[in-house]
């Protein structure tokens, strides 16, 4: 008889029910319980998913629930100190949702309690499951850019939100080189919060990795973004990367060449699962696939803990490089978020104080959503968006 797992889902908001429809679309997983501390989030939750049992407390749902898998679907700040709570009451898989930590001493103390309890830690970077983030991977690694030199990547919203998504996908195609060292800038004018957490209006980083090849990635510097879409530049080529699709510009071929994708064993089971709603919620339901046959004895998973370890690790050294004012070499030493210690040190001063969280609409009401959008479509970067409505 197939081993059927018991999930408990922690946050019940837009990702928690991403991850619960791949659950549902993955044979295997059974769906006991979540929590969620919103009366109404929880009753809507339970309703539309046909949660057997919520809590508001997910402590208690861990003590009274025994569960083979959570799913840690929370604000940045809770991770860590979930994932340790998950791991302590036996959990055999915890799949947390990015950005793993929030300094890499909370990275770092994930890792342990997981490892002293046999827990499996699995970081939701499900973008690494994209057909053709995965054909880049092996393309690459066969030379088709020759010697890769560059990856360059563009994004909104914050380091620590689709940034981590980048830096993640960035590592992936490459190999997941060992990262030697960062040089970062950053820029904090207006009292920009993502999740409870201080975060940059924007920010540009370079990352050198083992064998040579550098990442660069700007963060809010441009309206041009994408978590989705980077450039892989090589001695012999030029590989442009997207979710479904490949486009390779060689000496051979200076108009460019589509290739095709193929869908790997985790993603032909979830694509058959959900009927190619899109590769992106294919992309979640192959993560669950992947976690299944993990949890089965396969060696190895796409994005495990340790593995994205060095993507906290990139981002924690970026902030410190601003810090310090010099390129860090790794590893890093400092383990706090560097970040909120220059906001503390106030290496960052503020030109606009009035704090706003652009993932908390209880924070951010006072912002003209439709103004953001519109100039954020005419081509302004988030800096120059503020500042027109802080002067307004």
């Amino acid at each position: 008889m197939a081993t059927s797992y018991r999930v408990g889902i922690v946050g019940c908001g837009s990702i928690a029910q991403r991850h619960t429809k791949a659950y549902q679309s993955v044979p295997g997983f059974h769906l006991a319980a979540a929590t969620e501390p919103n009366t109404e989030t929880s009753r809507a939750f339970q309703e539309t998913f046909a949660i057997p049992k919520m809590y508001a407390d997910p402590i208690e749902m861990l003590q009274k629930e025994s569960l083979d898998v959570v799913s840690i679907c929370t604000w940045h700040g809770l991770h860590a100190p979930q994932t340790l709570m998950a791991a302590e009451h036996g959990a055999r898989a915890v799949l947390c949702e990015k950005p793993m930590a929030v300094s890499l001493d909370e990275a770092d103390q994930m890792i342990a309690a997981c490892q002293a309890s046999g827990t499996k830690l699995a970081i939701g970077h499900q973008r690494r499951f994209y057909p053709g983030w995965t054909e880049a991977r092996r393309l690459i690694s066969e030379g088709a850019v020759g010697k890769p030199t560059m990856v360059t990547g563009y994004v909104v919203d914050g380091l620590l939100n689709t940034g981590s998504h980048v830096i993640d996908g960035m590592r992936y195609v490459l190999g997941d080189p060992q990262p030697e060292w960062v040089m970062g800038a950053v820029e904090r004018k207006t009292n920009r919060w993502e999740r409870d957490v201080p975060i940059e209006d924007c920010c540009l980083g370079l990352t050198n990795f083992a064998g040579g090849a550098q990442a660069l990635l700007q963060v809010d510097l441009t309206a041009y973004s994408s978590a989705d879409h980077f450039t892989v530049q090589g001695s012999e080529g030029l590989l442009m990367v997207a979710p479904d699709s490949l486009r390779l510009i060689s000496p051979d071929n200076s108009n460019g060449e589509t290739l095709p994708t193929l869908w790997d064993t985790h993603t032909q089971s979830a694509a058959g699962s959900v009927g190619f709603e899109s590769y992106f919620h294919i992309a979640y339901t192959a993560q669950a696939q992947g976690l299944r046959a993990w949890l089965d004895g396969e060696a190895g998973y796409r994005s495990e803990g340790t593995q994205t370890r060095h993507s906290v690790e990139i981002m924690m050294a970026l902030y410190q490089s601003v810090r310090e004012g010099e390129v860090m070499r790794l590893p890093l030493e400092e383990g706090a978020y560097p970040l909120s210690a220059m906001v503390a040190e106030n290496k960052l001063p503020l030109r606009y104080p009035e704090k706003y969280d652009i993932r908390d609409p209880q924070r951010r009401t006072w912002i003209h959503r439709e103004a953001y959008d519109r100039m954020r479509a005419d081509g302004l970067s988030h800096p120059e968006i503020m500042a027109t409505l802080f002067n307004k």
